[in-house]
């Protein structure tokens, strides 16, 4: 039989026909990216972030943007997760052969602590803020000697010290990733803040960049203005993700100070005694949280915070000097600022109160009225400075690398 011939243009139809399947099952695919962001921010958060989405493996990123390709068209489920943020979910639609952008705006899981009313000693309570975790202790009020083994005339105070409200104490100095956290928020996107210094990351980083690997040291080169200004800042940030309504301690003409350029304003103010917001710590107060025993017995004030086995210093040559203050602080001859928290904690679960860092106090000293006291010895002071009855004081302006802060809140 003759083989039977097909019409050319029955040919031609069918691979045609071919030709557009096959184009077609090449465009079923799409793609997905954007960037992600810290929602209160606006900055691109560059740590570790799981990303998710409907019919593709998960991805993790850690620098702020995400891709995803080959992905099958439809309606996708698309989530991101990161530490200190809440779990991010949106619906997007993937188109056949289109590159989607969608952008992602993680928003801070916000840790508000138990308040209560009747906190043991020591208790900790957890907070977050722009991702960053603080802990703060409680401590009791409570009467002790101040001016006990002092060495020098500036060192004695009207004594006894009477702290007669109860109130939290940040656990260790401020680092530089909480400061620079705060500070960033305050200056951007019209919070308002102005501050004179923009901080140093320990005693030797870059100042004003952004947080590197040594961002758990302490913050440093900043002035009793700064970090006045900066507590009022770390209230109304905290206040403006938690939903909490912590009021300004500092505040000039009914409105919290912002500006810590504006001396007059600072050096005047008198603290709101009812604000429940972040603020110094007095000068009792910090001595109250580092002498702390049990509420009857004070750690004495040639000691180093936490050692209750000897005087760190002493002038009597009788005295049989501790050889373990080491253990509770950072001191002459470690070399730098170092991460905190990594020394013994005292009675309070309070740690570096002693070395590391002097920390500011509120108080003006009584016979330098110029001048606001310090306390707690530095990285490069010798033992003497460590001593918890030692007092340092400089001028509202003052900054210097060995030179930090904590914070305390009114219960």
């Amino acid at each position: 039989m003759p083989e039977l011939k097909k019409p050319l243009f029955v040919i031609l139809f069918a691979t045609l026909i071919l030709v557009v399947t096959l184009s077609g099952c090449g465009t079923k695919k799409g793609q997905l990216g954007g960037k992600i962001y810290d929602d209160t921010t606006k900055e691109l958060i560059t740590g570790s972030v799981v990303v998710t989405l409907t019919g593709a493996s998960s991805i993790t990123v850690t620098n702020g943007q995400y891709q995803f390709t080959d992905v099958s068209i439809g309606d996708k489920t698309l989530t991101a997760q990161a530490e200190g943020y809440k779990t991010y979910t949106a619906s997007v639609k993937i188109e056949a052969g289109k590159t989607i952008t969608k952008d992602v705006y993680l928003v801070e899981e916000v840790t508000v602590p138990p308040d209560p009313t009747d906190p043991t000693p020591g208790e900790k309570g957890t907070y977050t803020v722009g991702g960053v975790v603080f802990d703060m202790r409680y401590a009791p009020s409570g009467s002790f000697i101040s001016d006990d083994n002092v060495i020098s005339e500036d060192e004695k105070l009207p004594g006894p010290v009477d702290v007669t409200n109860p109130f939290w104490i940040a656990e260790t100095e401020v680092t530089y990733e909480l400061w620079h956290k705060v500070y960033t928020w305050a200056t951007t996107d019209g919070h308002g803040y102005t501050f004179a210094n923009p901080g140093r990351e320990g005693h030797d980083g870059t100042i004003g960049a952004a947080p590197t690997s040594a961002s758990q040291e302490p913050v440093t080169t900043v002035s009793w203005r700064d970090a006045l200004v900066w507590c009022n800042a770390l209230t109304e940030y905290y206040n403006a993700q938690s939903g909490m309504s912590l009021s300004c301690v500092y505040k000039s003409g009914g409105n919290p100070i912002r500006d810590a350029t504006a001396g007059a304003a600072c050096d005047a103010v008198v603290p709101d005694s009812g604000a429940k917001g972040f603020r110094l710590p007095t000068s009792g107060e910090w001595q109250l949280a580092a002498r702390y025993q049990d509420g009857s017995v004070w750690t004495p004030g040639d000691h180093v915070s936490g050692d209750t086995s000897g005087p760190c210093y002493s002038t009597d040559p009788e005295a049989v000097l501790s050889t373990v203050f080491g253990d509770y602080a950072w001191y002459s001859g470690c070399g730098s600022t170092k991460p905190v928290g990594q020394k013994s904690a005292n009675a309070l679960e309070v740690r570096d109160m002693t070395g590391n860092v002097y920390e500011w106090c509120f108080d003006k000293h009584p016979s330098y009225t110029t001048r606001r006291i310090c306390r707690g010895g530095s990285w490069g002071g010798v033992a003497s400075y460590l001593r918890i009855g030692k007092i340092t004081f400089g001028t509202p302006d003052y900054t210097y690398s060995g030179w930090g802060f904590r914070f305390v809140r009114t219960q």
